[in-house]
Parts: C-alpha cells; sequence; structure tokens
C-alpha cells in the first residue's frame, strides 16, 4: 500500500512534488476509510498542466528499478525526462522517494541520478515505528548496510554499475531480503498511460482461466452493454502458425483477441472486434488491470481514465476500489480525469482529490484539493469549474471568444 510518492525534476515538475495517499485529519462529509491508506486518488488538470506527468514520474521510478540493472548497457546514459526550464541548473538531479506499506511494516526507499549515474540511493525500515537503516549509497562513498539487512551486499554492490541501482542488482542476484521488496516496487504497481481498446489482445490472455473469465463476464453483464458472452478469437493466420509451424506469430493480426455476443432482437449475435463501440472496448480493456490490481492488493494507476467512457462506468469502476467486500486486500487507483461529475457525485473524499496546475513560468505543480478547506456542503464540480481551485484551462469565456475575434480582426485588415 502507498502512503506518499515525491518526486522532482521531472517533466514538467521543476520542485519536488509529493502526493499522498494518508488520509487527512479533516472531517469529510463522504464516506469513512475502511483502509490503512486511501484506496483512491483523483488528479484534475488543464490539458498539458502536468497530469499525466505524475504518472509518468510514477511510471519511471518503477521501471528504472526493474530495469537499470538487468536491460541498461554500462554506457548508456540515464534516460531520465528532466525539467527542460533554462534557469534551472543542468546538472540537478531528478529525485524519488516513495514511502510504502509491506505487511506490517512501513518502508522508504529514494533515489537521485543525472544523466550519467545515481546519486543516492536509500531503504529505510519502521517496524512498530522504529527507524531501520537497511542500504545507503552515495557518490564518492562506500555503500553502508545496516545490521538488519542480511545476505551478500558487499558481493552485490561490486556488480552494481554506477548508472543502476542496487535495488535493481539485488534482485537480479536473487537477494532474498530485497526480493519482496523489489516485487512490491515494480509488480505490484502498474502504470497505465495509454489504454486502447486495440488491448483487446490482453484481455483474451487474462480470461484463459474460467475464473477470470466469469469476473469479466458478470462486469461486463453489470454494466448494461447488451453482452451475454464472451468467447476468445484466434484468427486465421494464429491457428496457421500454430498448426504448421508451432509458433504464436508477433504481428498483431496474429494474436488473440475476444469476440462479444450481443442480444439482438431475442438472437445471440457475435460481433466482430471492429462493430464494437470504442466505449465498450475500453471498458473491457480495463478490466484485467482493474481485476489483477483488486486480486493483488497492487496499486493501478490509469490515466484519463474516463476516456470514452460514461460517467456512471466510470465511477462504477472506480467504487471497486473503495469497498472492502470488493476490495478485500487494500489495493489502490490512482487516476487522472477531466469528468468534472465526480466531484459531485459524493463518491470522492475531498483529500483524495488532487489538481495539477502549469504556474506562468513553465512549471507544474501538485496540490490537493484539502489546501482550500471546502466546507462540508460546497459543491465541488461547481467550484471546480469557476476555477476556485486553479487547474482549468481558463476561468473566462469571454477571453476565450476575444482571442478568435482578434485573429479574425487581423485577418481582415
Amino acid at each position: 500500500m502507498l502512503l506518499r510518492f515525491q518526486f522532482g525534476n521531472f517533466r514538467s515538475f521543476r520542485d519536488v512534488q509529493t502526493l499522498s495517499w494518508v488520509a487527512s485529519s479533516l472531517r469529510h462529509p463522504s464516506r469513512e476509510v475502511d483502509f490503512a491508506a486511501l484506496p483512491v486518488c483523483a488528479i484534475y488538470g488543464a490539458n498539458a498542466s502536468g497530469k499525466s506527468n505524475v504518472l509518468a514520474a510514477l511510471g519511471f521510478f518503477t521501471s528504472t528499478i526493474r530495469r537499470s540493472f538487468r536491460q541498461w548497457s554500462p554506457s548508456q546514459a540515464i534516460p531520465r525526462s528532466r525539467f527542460l526550464g533554462t534557469s534551472f541548473n543542468l546538472g540537478q538531479p531528478t529525485s524519488f522517494v516513495l514511502d510504502f506499506r509491506l505487511e506490517d511494516a512501513e518502508y522508504q526507499y529514494g533515489f537521485e541520478l543525472d544523466d550519467a549515474i545515481v546519486l543516492k540511493e536509500w531503504l529505510w525500515a519502521f517496524p512498530q515505528g522504529r527507524k531501520q537503516e537497511w542500504f545507503r549509497r552515495e557518490t564518492g562513498s562506500a555503500m553502508y548496510f545496516g545490521p538488519k539487512l542480511r545476505g551478500p551486499n558487499k558481493t552485490i554492490e561490486e556488480v552494481t554499475r554506477v548508472n543502476s541501482l542496487f535495488m535493481s542488482a539485488a534482485a537480479q542476484n536473487n537477494h532474498e531480503q530485497l526480493l519482496p521488496i523489489f516485487s512490491r516496487l515494480t509488480r505490484d504497481i502498474v502504470v497505465r498511460a495509454n489504454v486502447f481498446p486495440r488491448e483487446l489482445n490482453r484481455v483474451a490472455e487474462y480470461i484463459n482461466s474460467p475464473n477470470r473469465k466469469t469476473k469479466v463476464l458478470h462486469l461486463i453483464q453489470a454494466a448494461e452493454l447488451g453482452i451475454s458472452d464472451l468467447q476468445i478469437y484466434e484468427p486465421t493466420i494464429r491457428n496457421f502458425l500454430l498448426k504448421h509451424l508451432g509458433i504464436s506469430g508477433r504481428d498483431p493480426q496474429s494474436r488473440s483477441t475476444v469476440r462479444l455476443t450481443h442480444q439482438i432482437e431475442g438472437q445471440s449475435v457475435q460481433l466482430p472486434e471492429e462493430l464494437e463501440s470504442e466505449g465498450t472496448k475500453t471498458f473491457l480493456a480495463q478490466l484485467p488491470a482493474v481485476l489483477s490490481a483488486l486480486s493483488s492488493g497492487g496499486t493501478l494507476a490509469i490515466d484519463e481514465i474516463d476516456r470514452s467512457l460514461h460517467s456512471i462506468l466510470c465511477i462504477a469502476l472506480i467504487r471497486l476500489f473503495m469497498s472492502k467486500q470488493t476490495n478485500p486486500n487494500s489495493a489502490q487507483l490512482l487516476f487522472t480525469t477531466h469528468d468534472s461529475s465526480l466531484l459531485s457525485s459524493g463518491d470522492l473524499r475531498r483529500d483524495e482529490i488532487w489538481f495539477t496546475e502549469k504556474r506562468d513560468d513553465g512549471a507544474s505543480v501538485l496540490y490537493p484539493l484539502t489546501d482550500y478547506s471546502p466546507r462540508k456542503q460546497e459543491n465541488l464540480e461547481r467550484g471546480y469549474l469557476q476555477g476556485r481551485y486553479g487547474a482549468i484551462p481558463f476561468s473566462s469565456q469571454d477571453q476565450f471568444l476575444r482571442a478568435l475575434a482578434k485573429d479574425t480582426d487581423e485577418e481582415d485588415s
């Protein structure tokens, strides 16, 4: 379970930002929290304000842990995406820190890096709230290993390159004590920056298990999309490759997909994928990641969760994470959205709502709704659309109209 995520000097974010899943002390008119940390965080903001970059920061954090030792070459530059402002020192590090809970203890893991090397890296544990320093790494010094971290630490230190993480090297060398941490920081955090309907092949892979297929079918039937069944569909070219060559093929045209059965005039009709609505395909494409997170207790981050989805379907997906009945393993959902109706639905707590805004100097900032201390009965949707909390593209329709009128006048002159 994630508690806090800090990052700085990444893409449009120049200064260090903090996203928190820790419930605030303020009383909220919406639901009580049944989890050790908030199960949902929603990020609102104008286009190009930095919403997607928050998820990208979390994605880069996890991918660096997963790939830096195994996939980055020794001579490769670190593929960070630093803030591009010219007034900012190009040598400034990009930093990431994650506070999280695993089983009965809290941990903090973080690192700083520039274009060439990892400058700092550390891992702290807090069993019963007492700090234990497991390891600390800093450029120019030998690594420090605390007495609570057992295993072949020095051996792994020797093979850790300057442009890779010790955590990444430890996992590749089967460090028994760090493997659960590595798994939590990689496998259990899934960032879906772009969810497209064409990802139905992932649905086909997911529903190979009868139990999984039943869950998916129940959800799409509950969504009242007119679907009575779904089946894995094997393209002819895939069947040929499997039968005659014994390979599945990498061509997208040869990959398995799904076909949905609709009830039309009392008859069961199976439609080809191209005839399905974009909303149906998008909803279906979301389900494997959603169900996997709920099953594992992981964290799922979805960019533009409302893309092609009706507001009612969107909130239905979000509610799956809000109840212990459907979320017994304390999974978490982080998403960006433009759907302001979610603010007035009464489902989101005030401390689950965040905003991004790009300042006049071009740097993005991330901040919570609780900074504005809205009243209990305040209409959050109206306040957001009126610009009361910032994070909207412009506050005046007249200003927008004048911009077009100005261009028209210049063309006529």
